[in-house]
């Protein structure tokens, strides 16, 4: 993309890239989320480079001008896609942790009232050495975990 005059330009990218990765995560994210980061650092260096060679543009005819400004605005719909669908991701595993994290307090205090600002309720069923919770959410998501007594 960037030709070898352009070695400055290039490494500013390049760490610009690594902050962009560092800011959303990158290390402490899983597999999908790492996936999701690259395509958010992709689809910006895109934009950015149809940008750039937007702003260089000269003596250009309406034609061609139009048709850049297409492109910048596909790639701008791409890239709010990619952090849409990153944030979606973040927002469905952190409801699954929430969901998770209030199944084992249950289970370890086999009590089967949860705390009212995790916005679950549930029940707890014992049979055959089993113990079986079943928590909803405040929209109906139901969960389901099975735990063998010890």
């Amino acid at each position: 993309m960037l030709g070898d005059q352009q070695e400055g330009i290039r490494i500013v990218l390049l760490k610009k890239l690594d902050r962009m990765r560092a800011e959303l995560g990158w290390n402490e994210s899983p597999k999908l989320e790492r996936i999701l980061i690259e395509r958010v650092c992709q689809t910006w260096l895109y934009l950015h480079w149809l940008e750039m060679a937007d702003t260089q543009s000269k003596n250009r005819s309406v034609d061609l001008a139009k048709h850049e400004s297409d492109r910048i605005e596909r790639a701008e719909r791409r890239h709010l896609r990619a952090v849409k669908m990153l944030a979606t991701v973040r927002k469905m595993a952190l409801s699954l942790r929430i969901d998770l994290k209030a199944e084992l307090t249950v289970a370890d205090s086999k009590s089967p009232a949860l705390s009212p600002h995790v916005g679950l309720h549930g029940s707890m069923e014992q049979s055959r050495g089993m113990t079986q919770l079943v928590l909803n959410n405040s929209t109906g998501k139901e969960v389901r975990c099975l735990r063998a007594e010890h």
